[in-house]
């Protein structure tokens, strides 16, 4: 269905001027959107990189774990687990980048040694296994 427009002066400078804003309205949307693929290449490489290396320390952990199971028993260890508290060290936030709301991640870092089981039924290698679970946490923080 065509819309039909009288052919006069005023709407050709309607017309002219709706031209000149509709280019302008693609140019900036061009922009941004050129902003935002870099912003998004950025990341991609960012996680890229950071998988990597939470895969590295994720090797080392379960390598270690399987070292805990063997000398204290898949079933004491599990047991231990149990007692493990719920995460609450991280907030989610949001951070606007040209208009677009990208979700964020902040978190503490953990302060310190502070075991949730006893020391009487475990070893050092599930300490050390506890350690490297926590390095991955925090990377899996830094990735999300």
């Amino acid at each position: 269905m065509a819309v039909l427009v009288a052919p006069t002066k005023s709407n050709l400078i309607k017309a002219k001027s709706s031209l000149v804003l509709s280019i302008k309205g693609y140019e900036l949307l061009d922009k941004k959107r050129n902003v935002l693929i870099k912003e998004m290449m950025m990341w991609v490489n960012r996680a890229r990189t950071m998988h990597n290396e939470i895969y590295v320390v994720l090797e080392e952990a379960y390598g270690i774990l399987q070292k805990s199971n063997v000398t204290l028993g898949v079933k004491n260890v599990e047991d231990m687990t149990y007692s493990i508290p719920k995460e609450d060290t991280y907030e989610i936030l949001l951070k606007s980048v040209m208009g677009i709301d990208i979700p964020t991640i902040k978190y503490k870092a953990d302060d310190g040694f502070n075991p949730a089981y006893g020391f009487y039924n475990s070893n050092a290698s599930l300490d050390e296994a506890r350690q490297k679970f926590e390095v991955v946490k925090e990377k899996i923080y830094e990735l999300a």
